[in-house]
């Protein structure tokens, strides 16, 4: 088994509640990215929620996050991420279409990501 399949049957055993792919309109490195992301798992914390977040940033093309959400706010992302002139594409999450491997189709790859 590879990594991608094994990370997928992982994240498959969550019930998440979102899936989505938050795009950066310029470049971006990994080390800001992450700077990003910790601000946004702070701000969700922040407001008291419990939640779990698995994100895999994907720095090609247009540099973007892919990610899992189980709990947590929806709009609270939405409005972190238009908040900071990103682009964001969230829907409700749907175990049949495969999205816990699709976040992590570059794991097996030098990417980074987090689960928290």
């Amino acid at each position: 088994m590879n990594k991608v399949d094994e990370y997928g049957k992982w994240l498959n055993k969550t019930n998440w509640d979102v899936f989505g792919t938050l795009t950066y309109k310029y470049n971006m490195n990994e080390r800001k990215n992450r700077t990003i992301m910790t601000s946004l798992t702070d701000s969700l914390r922040a407001y008291g929620l419990a939640f779990n977040l698995f994100w895999v940033f994907e720095n090609y093309g247009n540099p973007h996050n892919h990610f899992l959400l189980k709990g947590g706010d929806i709009e609270l992302v939405e409005s972190y991420w238009k908040g900071k002139g990103y682009v964001n594409d969230i829907q409700e999450y749907d175990s049949s279409k495969g999205a816990s491997w699709y976040v992590s189709k570059y794991i097996q790859y030098d990417v980074d990501y987090d689960y928290i």
